[in-house]
This record gives structure tokens, sequence and C-alpha cells, in this order.
């Protein structure tokens, strides 16, 4: 029976795996052969549990009733790995992960996360262990083993500092670069309060797209997710831009002629008299591999767009990533929507409904407003439903999953009718559903805003042909700018269009009582 309350987590990854499969798929499929049967052997010989074989990255996720065992696996598992001759091609080298902390049946939640984190900043042939498993097994080590004390490290996704620590052994590697925290990096990233969630193939895919393009834009409706994928992708990206990634948040803007002004904040620079700030900027990244990432680009767009043309003059090793709600309408920009999060479609089994990143986060944030909160059997239909109802949209969910404090999923799920009254708690613009669809009516112009009143008489969703049918609207040519032109984020999502349009309709129903 696997473990569960208060376990010890071991996690493991083969540094360079996907190069290898790449470069020398027969080889390294020999070697991860018997890379399994090594790992897989010292596991078992200390009383451990795989959960995961062959996760993300060829990686082994196993958990300890104790942490003594744990230690004890690492440190066997790295000694044997250290022994075997590995094939020239494919110099086989695991990076292990201990952390200790409380989890369910389902084996998700922050300590798991922040395991995983801990393991991201390491290198191949090292084991590192968190401060909490530090303390356990501090009397309990293997023989000849010792703990290096490596100091607070700022992890990824991660809110508090984590104090980490190397396990040494004379059978192991002792000297390693400097681990791959934010906290070794330039980059002024914003801490994350809660985990990040899924987006598994859009981070590689947006990651990808920025090595190719010099300026890509993630756009989408509001709650989309559009900000919190940029700073993941940053933190991604962090190895590959060694001379800094730079955020620079345009929400609390109110004035364009700024915009420069933030970007420089951001990015440190020293102003001098007699040059413009965005010469000056030039000045600084010219030559430098440096990602600038400007959040929040919709209601500055033309102020963004020229401050992202004076940027690309300092050269092709400089790349700019924007968040809008609409594309900035550069040459050469690339434009990515930002999709919902994966949703249980058919799933029935609970295995399954767990796989969908909605409920993830649904699970997730819920379990931080209720301890001890988990996905079972019983609520499991109660979340799908909510899921599917909120379309995937990050936020809404979020918003949902807070009143799990007060709720039980069922009755979330029945008062989502009345979702603007239900739905409230974030923060910012992004404080109420309503408040994010609010933001994003303000931004439209004054014949946008009346073409959303007249468009109230759908009862869901609407395409350009319905649209064309309801003749008061206007001409065909106009009918089409206004709804296809420019990208409008806002108009890009299925609940985005329902909620505006109810929001279209209280005003409707406010202007004509004023009158």
């Amino acid at each position: 029976m696997r473990p569960v309350g208060t376990v010890t987590f071991l996690f493991t990854d083969m540094e360079g795996s996907t190069r290898a499969w790449e470069a020398h798929p027969k080889e390294t499929h020999v070697a991860l052969q018997c890379h399994d049967e090594i790992v897989t052997k010292a596991i078992e010989a200390n009383r451990g549990t795989i959960i995961l074989e062959r996760g993300e990255g060829d990686s082994i996720f196993a958990v300890f009733e104790r942490a003594s065992d744990a230690v004890a696996a690492a440190c066997d598992l790295q000694s044997a790995l250290s022994k075997q001759k590995w094939p020239p091609e494919v110099p086989l080298r695991v990076r292990v992960a201990i952390h200790t902390g409380e989890t369910g049946a389902d084996y998700r939640g922050p300590h798991i996360n922040r395991a995983a984190r801990i393991r991201a900043i390491g290198h191949g042939e090292q084991i590192l262990v968190s401060g909490v498993t530090a303390g356990i097994v501090r009397g309990t080590l293997p023989d000849g083993a010792s703990l290096i004390d490596l100091g607070q490290h700022r992890l990824r996704d991660v809110s508090d500092m984590e104090h980490v620590f190397q396990l040494a052994h004379p059978d192991l590697r002792e000297n390693f670069p400097p681990l791959k925290s934010l906290s070794n990096f330039r980059q002024n990233l914003p801490v994350q309060l809660t985990s990040f969630i899924g987006r598994r193939r859009e981070r590689k895919e947006v990651g990808a797209l920025i090595g190719d393009h010099r300026v890509v834009t993630l756009i989408g409706s509001g709650g989309s997710g559009k900000t919190r994928l940029a700073i993941q992708i940053g933190a991604d990206g962090l190895e590959q831009f060694p001379d800094g990634v730079r955020f620079v948040d345009l929400a609390p803007l109110n004035d364009a002629s700024l915009v420069v002004d933030a970007i420089a904040s951001a990015v440190g620079i020293k102003l001098e008299q007699g040059i413009s700030v965005i010469d000056a900027l030039v000045r600084a990244l010219t030559g430098t591999k440096t990602l600038i990432i400007i959040d929040n680009c919709e209601h500055v767009t033309k102020a963004c767009a020229h401050a992202v043309s004076g940027l690309l003059r300092a050269g092709e090793s400089v790349r700019v990533l924007a968040t809008s709600r609409e594309p900035l309408g550069l040459a050469g920009e690339m434009t990515w929507r930002v999709p919902s999060l994966s949703l249980p479609d058919d799933a029935t089994r609970i295995e399954e409904i767990g796989e969908s990143e909605a409920v993830q986060l649904f699970v997730d944030r819920a379990s931080a407003a209720r301890p001890g909160f988990n996905l079972t059997s019983a609520i499991a239909q109660a979340i799908t439903d909510i899921c599917r109802t909120l379309e995937g949209l990050p936020l809404a969910i979020e918003l949902a999953a807070a009143r799990a404090k007060v709720l039980a999923p069922q009755q979330i799920r029945d008062r989502l009718s009345d979702r603007f009254r239900l739905l409230t708690g974030g923060l910012g613009r992004h404080q109420t559903l309503r408040s994010t669809i609010d933001w994003s009516y303000d931004l439209l112009s004054e014949k946008e805003r009346a073409l959303f009143r007249r468009l109230c008489v759908f009862a869901g969703g609407f395409d350009l042909p319905a649209v064309q049918a309801w003749r008061s609207i206007g001409s065909h040519r106009t009918t089409r700018r206004q709804i296809a032109c420019h990208g409008r984020a806002i108009y890009g999502r299925k609940v985005a269009l329902s909620l505006a349009r109810n929001i279209a309709a209280v005003r409707s129903g406010t202007a004509r009582r004023s009158r």
C-alpha cells in the first residue's frame, strides 16, 4: 500500500535527456533501461515506493515513510550510477531532490511541487535535500555521509525561500556549479504565492517561438492566464538569457508616455543627461542576451509598440515577450493566443479526471482554501461540471475554488448560474469576474461598446454570419471590422462573450432606467 500523510519524496531526473534522445535514440534507450534498473533497485532496497516512472524528462518519483530511507536510497543510486560504464554518446548524469511533507492519495499539492522545484535547480550527479528533510535526517545519515549547507534559495513558482543542502559522500562527486535557483540569475520576476499548474505544451511552444522571433505577444481575454504563463516562461528561460530576464508591469500606468520609463526602471539603466530614455535602453542592452517581458499592454498599445520598436535596435539577442488582449501590430510580431486549461472531456474515472489541468487548478486552489481538500470520487463530477461551466478559464476557476472554504463543490456548481455574484475575491482589476470583463469593456471604443449592447440579444455565443443576419448592426464591412479586426482578445473566448453580453445587457438596462 502506498504511504500517505507525512512522507518523504524523492525526485530524479536525467540531465540533458531530451538532447540525448534526439541525437542518439538507440544508445539512450539502452542507457535508460540500465538507469531504471539501478534506480528501482536502490529505491525498493530502502523500502521506497515508485509513484511515477518515466515522467517528464525521464524522471522518477518515489515516496518513503522514513526520510532516512530516502536519503539512503539517493546515496545508493548515485553511487551505483557513478560506477556504471555508460555509452560515450550518453554520459548519463542524474540529479536527485528529497523533501518531506504531507500528501494525500493523489500525490498532488505544494510539497510535491516544492520537491520538483528543488530538483530543477540541481545539477547532474547532485543530491539536494530540503531544509525540512535535513533537520529530520541529520543524526541518521548513511555512514560517511554529511550535509553541505548551500544556503537559502528562491525556487521557481514557490513563494518562500528554501534552505537547501547537498548530500556529500566519499563515493560521490562533491563540487558543482552554483545552483540554478532564481537567486543566482539576473531577473526581477514577481514572487508567485501559488503553484503553477499545467501548461507544459504551451511553455515549450512559446519558448521555441521566442528562440525564432524577436517579439512574441501572448494574447487572450482577461483571466486567461497570460501574465502567469509569461512569468513561468521567463523563469524557464533564465539560462538562455544570462544577461537578464526583466519583467515590466504596465497595469498601474494611466499615462502612455511613461511606458519607456517603466521599461528602463525594470532593466535598471542609469539615465544620462542629453540622451533619451529609449536611446539609453538601446545602449545598455546592445550586445546582451536579454528577455524583456512587458505585461498588460492593452491599454497603452501604441506606446508599447513604439517602445518595442526602439528596443529591437539593441540587436538580435534582445527578445521581447508581451502580454495583451490585442496584438501590438508590429511588423514581424508573432502573436500566440493563450488557450483555456485542458478539460476532462468525457473522462469518468477519477484518474482521468485528475489529469485535466482545469481540475488540477481547482483542487490545488481549493486545498489552499480548505486544508485537506482532495479530489475524491464523491466530488469529482461536481468539480468537472464547475470547470466545464467556466470553460477552463483560470481566473474563474481560481475564484470558484476559493469558495471551497465554506461551500462544497456541489454547492459551488449549483450557484454558478449567478457567477458574477459568486466569483469574487481576486486582486486589483481581477478582484471579481465582472471587474475583469469591465476592464476589457472599458478599453473598447464607443462604437465597439454600442456593438456589444446590440449583441446582447443573442442567448449564447455568436459568429460573424449570425451578426450579419442582425440587420440593425450595420454593413458587412463595418461588422467584420469591429468583430474581426485587431484581434480583440475579448471576442476570442466563449466565456468572455457570454459574460460581456451579460454586462452589456446590464449597462443597457441601467441606461434605459436613467433616461
